[in-house]
């Protein structure tokens, strides 16, 4: 699995924790040095640490080098520009696998990749509109 905004290492630690019981890996991936050190910590924290690998730096790049397949990427950065990733992750995933980006609320950028991943034969896809409305929560 690849994620990419490591931030804190919320979701990773919910990510590695699903992974242990397939004994899947997570390649995280994090451009702010803070937030890697800070990650890195809460993952060794959680126990974690040997499944995942920390990587810093700019994802649009170092999202080029790891090494895939992955049978999941989790989308968590970088608002604005998920065609490039997109792009650049497509060719070494399983287009039957899922593929997960978090918003909040969809823009532009995220549009264009739910236009880009519609219009592909080869892409098993299910869109996915969750909202807290009316459920007391903020």
């Amino acid at each position: 699995m690849l994620e990419i905004g490591t931030f804190r290492g919320y979701s990773g630690i919910w990510i590695a924790l699903g992974l242990e019981q397939t004994g899947g890996r997570l390649t995280t991936i994090d451009i702010d040095p803070e937030r890697v050190k800070e990650s890195r910590g809460n993952f060794e924290k959680a126990g974690l640490a040997d499944r995942i690998t920390n990587l810093e730096g700019d994802a649009h790049q170092l999202a080029k080098t790891v090494d895939g397949p992955f049978d999941m990427v989790f989308l968590d950065a970088d608002k604005g520009r998920e065609v490039d990733y997109f792009n650049t992750l497509f060719p070494s995933c399983d287009p039957r696998l899922p593929a997960a980006a978090q918003r909040h609320h969809v823009e532009e950028g995220h549009a264009a990749v739910l236009r880009l991943v519609s219009k592909n034969p080869e892409i098993i896809h299910v869109i996915l509109s969750l909202s807290m409305k009316g459920t007391g929560f903020p």
